[in-house]
Protein backbone atom coordinates (compact mmCIF):
# COMPACT_ATOMS: atom_id res chain seq x y z
CA UNK A 1 0.00 0.00 0.00
CA UNK A 2 2.85 2.37 0.84
CA UNK A 3 4.43 1.67 -2.55
CA UNK A 4 1.22 2.54 -4.37
CA UNK A 5 0.82 5.74 -2.38
CA UNK A 6 4.46 6.64 -3.02
CA UNK A 7 4.04 6.03 -6.77
CA UNK A 8 0.89 8.16 -6.86
CA UNK A 9 2.64 11.05 -5.09
CA UNK A 10 5.62 10.71 -7.42
CA UNK A 11 3.33 10.79 -10.48
CA UNK A 12 1.59 13.91 -9.18
CA UNK A 13 4.93 15.63 -8.64
CA UNK A 14 6.10 14.76 -12.15
CA UNK A 15 2.83 15.98 -13.67
CA UNK A 16 3.06 19.18 -11.64
CA UNK A 17 6.60 19.82 -12.88
CA UNK A 18 5.50 19.16 -16.46
CA UNK A 19 2.66 21.68 -16.12
CA UNK A 20 5.04 24.32 -14.78
CA UNK A 21 7.37 23.93 -17.76
CA UNK A 22 4.69 23.69 -20.46
CA UNK A 23 5.26 27.27 -21.65
CA UNK A 24 8.99 26.79 -22.11
CA UNK A 25 8.64 23.49 -23.94
CA UNK A 26 7.50 24.91 -27.27
CA UNK A 27 8.82 27.29 -29.87
CA UNK A 28 7.50 30.42 -31.53
CA UNK A 29 8.46 32.24 -34.70
CA UNK A 30 12.19 31.95 -35.49
CA UNK A 31 12.73 29.41 -32.71
CA UNK A 32 12.24 31.99 -29.95
CA UNK A 33 10.37 31.28 -26.73
CA UNK A 34 9.61 32.88 -23.40
CA UNK A 35 12.50 32.70 -20.97
CA UNK A 36 15.26 32.43 -23.59
CA UNK A 37 18.32 34.52 -22.78
CA UNK A 38 19.75 37.18 -25.09
CA UNK A 39 22.55 34.98 -26.44
CA UNK A 40 20.10 32.24 -27.44
CA UNK A 41 17.79 34.74 -29.16
CA UNK A 42 20.66 36.49 -30.91
CA UNK A 43 22.01 33.18 -32.21
CA UNK A 44 18.57 31.96 -33.34
CA UNK A 45 17.93 35.19 -35.22
CA UNK A 46 21.41 35.10 -36.78
CA UNK A 47 20.77 31.61 -38.18
CA UNK A 48 17.28 32.67 -39.31
CA UNK A 49 18.75 35.51 -41.41
CA UNK A 50 18.64 38.57 -39.12
CA UNK A 51 21.19 41.03 -37.80
CA UNK A 52 21.14 43.37 -34.82
CA UNK A 53 20.01 46.84 -35.86
CA UNK A 54 19.41 49.04 -32.81
CA UNK A 55 17.87 49.38 -29.37
CA UNK A 56 14.41 50.94 -29.39
CA UNK A 57 13.14 53.82 -27.25
CA UNK A 58 10.79 51.46 -25.40
CA UNK A 59 13.55 49.10 -24.25
CA UNK A 60 13.44 46.63 -27.12
CA UNK A 61 16.23 45.20 -29.23
CA UNK A 62 15.56 45.44 -32.96
CA UNK A 63 16.75 43.04 -35.66
CA UNK A 64 16.34 43.39 -39.41
CA UNK A 65 16.71 40.83 -42.22
CA UNK A 66 20.36 40.59 -43.32
CA UNK A 67 19.55 39.45 -46.87
CA UNK A 68 20.99 35.94 -46.46
CA UNK A 69 17.56 34.25 -46.30
CA UNK A 70 14.59 34.73 -48.58
CA UNK A 71 11.41 34.79 -46.49
CA UNK A 72 7.96 33.89 -47.77
CA UNK A 73 6.90 37.45 -46.96
CA UNK A 74 8.81 40.68 -46.48
CA UNK A 75 9.72 41.12 -42.85
CA UNK A 76 10.30 44.70 -41.80
CA UNK A 77 11.87 43.90 -38.43
CA UNK A 78 11.77 41.82 -35.24
CA UNK A 79 11.89 43.43 -31.79
CA UNK A 80 12.80 41.52 -28.63
CA UNK A 81 11.93 42.48 -25.03
CA UNK A 82 13.76 41.14 -21.99
CA UNK A 83 13.18 41.20 -18.24
CA UNK A 84 16.08 41.35 -15.80
CA UNK A 85 18.46 42.85 -18.33
CA UNK A 86 18.99 40.22 -20.99
CA UNK A 87 18.26 37.17 -18.85
CA UNK A 88 14.70 36.37 -19.86
CA UNK A 89 12.80 36.94 -23.10
CA UNK A 90 9.35 38.20 -22.14
CA UNK A 91 8.07 39.22 -25.56
CA UNK A 92 8.86 39.72 -29.22
CA UNK A 93 7.18 41.26 -32.23
CA UNK A 94 7.55 40.36 -35.88
CA UNK A 95 6.44 43.04 -38.33
CA UNK A 96 5.54 41.99 -41.88
CA UNK A 97 5.38 44.46 -44.77
CA UNK A 98 2.02 44.30 -46.54
CA UNK A 99 1.94 43.51 -50.22
CA UNK A 100 -0.67 43.99 -52.94
CA UNK A 101 0.30 40.62 -54.43
CA UNK A 102 0.00 38.41 -51.34
CA UNK A 103 -2.44 38.06 -48.48
CA UNK A 104 0.12 38.35 -45.70
CA UNK A 105 -2.52 38.34 -42.97
CA UNK A 106 -4.12 35.09 -44.09
CA UNK A 107 -0.79 33.32 -44.59
CA UNK A 108 0.77 34.45 -41.30
CA UNK A 109 -2.35 33.50 -39.34
CA UNK A 110 -2.42 30.08 -41.04
CA UNK A 111 1.23 29.56 -40.13
CA UNK A 112 0.64 30.61 -36.51
CA UNK A 113 -2.39 28.32 -36.34
CA UNK A 114 -0.30 25.38 -37.53
CA UNK A 115 2.29 26.18 -34.84
CA UNK A 116 0.00 27.02 -31.92
CA UNK A 117 -3.44 25.61 -32.69
CA UNK A 118 -6.85 27.27 -32.66
CA UNK A 119 -7.14 31.01 -32.12
CA UNK A 120 -9.70 33.58 -31.09
CA UNK A 121 -10.61 36.62 -33.16
CA UNK A 122 -11.70 40.00 -31.81
CA UNK A 123 -13.83 41.54 -34.58
CA UNK A 124 -14.02 44.97 -32.92
CA UNK A 125 -10.27 45.39 -32.42
CA UNK A 126 -9.53 43.20 -35.47
CA UNK A 127 -6.83 40.97 -34.04
CA UNK A 128 -6.24 37.24 -33.64
CA UNK A 129 -5.20 35.82 -30.27
CA UNK A 130 -3.78 32.69 -28.69
CA UNK A 131 -3.52 32.19 -24.92
CA UNK A 132 -0.68 29.87 -23.92
CA UNK A 133 -1.27 30.09 -20.18
CA UNK A 134 -2.33 32.67 -17.58
CA UNK A 135 0.54 35.05 -18.41
CA UNK A 136 1.72 34.32 -21.98
CA UNK A 137 -0.11 35.12 -25.20
CA UNK A 138 0.22 35.69 -28.93
CA UNK A 139 -1.64 38.41 -30.77
CA UNK A 140 -1.62 39.16 -34.50
CA UNK A 141 -3.14 42.03 -36.43
CA UNK A 142 -2.48 45.25 -38.31
CA UNK A 143 -0.53 48.07 -36.70
CA UNK A 144 -2.27 51.40 -36.02
CA UNK A 145 -1.12 52.89 -39.34
CA UNK A 146 -2.34 49.81 -41.23
CA UNK A 147 0.88 49.47 -43.22
CA UNK A 148 2.31 46.46 -41.35
CA UNK A 149 0.96 43.16 -40.06
CA UNK A 150 2.40 42.03 -36.74
CA UNK A 151 2.67 38.93 -34.58
CA UNK A 152 3.31 39.76 -30.91
CA UNK A 153 4.30 37.19 -28.33
CA UNK A 154 3.80 38.80 -24.92
CA UNK A 155 3.78 38.39 -21.18
CA UNK A 156 1.17 39.76 -18.80
CA UNK A 157 2.87 41.03 -15.66
CA UNK A 158 1.10 41.04 -12.29
CA UNK A 159 0.67 44.16 -10.19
Amino acid sequence: MKKVLFLMVLCLLVLGMKAQTAVSSTSGLFGLWFGDDYETCDENLYWEGFEYYDDTDDGGTMYIPDGSVEFDYDIDHVTLYFENGTDELTGWLVFYTLSDDDDVEQSVVASLKSMHGAYGYNPEAKFYSWDFDETHFLEAGHNNDGDLFYAEYGTIFGD
